[in-house]
């Protein structure tokens, strides 16, 4: 799951997130106070840019719990895990770019698999390991 985070596409999207909440915390804390609080994104789409990433998966929800502390000096610090969800299904009439030979693929025909019981639907969910901001 880890390395799912390392894709330019959530990298990106989970460093502005936790640089708005670091910004908020003069919003949240007295001046020269000590200050903790708590982060939640909610479920917010991302789509992958890394080439096997964005093929393999494509999109994905993605939601941030966090843990901002500010210390006396002001200085902010953030502790975070980030969830990852896909809802893994086939959709008749959906294309996916086909790496290399500049064509798409129907990804309806792997819709008739899951239709004769030859294929599944699944959810996909991973949480990372805490992460410091």
């Amino acid at each position: 799951m880890d390395n799912l985070l390392n894709d330019k596409g959530i990298q990106g999207l989970v460093a502005t997130q936790l640089g708005t909440w670091e910004k908020e915390t003069g919003k949240r804390c007295g001046e020269n106070e000590v200050c903790k609080f708590s982060a939640d994104s909610g479920w917010l789409p991302a789509n992958f840019k890394g080439f096997d990433a964005k093929n393999a998966i494509g999109h994905v929800k993605y939601r941030i719990n966090a843990s901002v502390s500010v210390s006396a000096d002001g200085n902010a610090s953030t502790t975070y895990r980030v969830d990852l969800f896909k809802n893994w299904n086939f959709d008749r009439g959906k294309m996916a770019p086909m790496p290399y030979t500049g064509t798409e693929l129907d990804l309806g025909q792997f819709l008739d698999l899951h239709e004769h019981g030859w294929a599944q639907e699944y959810d996909m969910l991973g949480t990372s390991s805490l992460h410091g901001f």
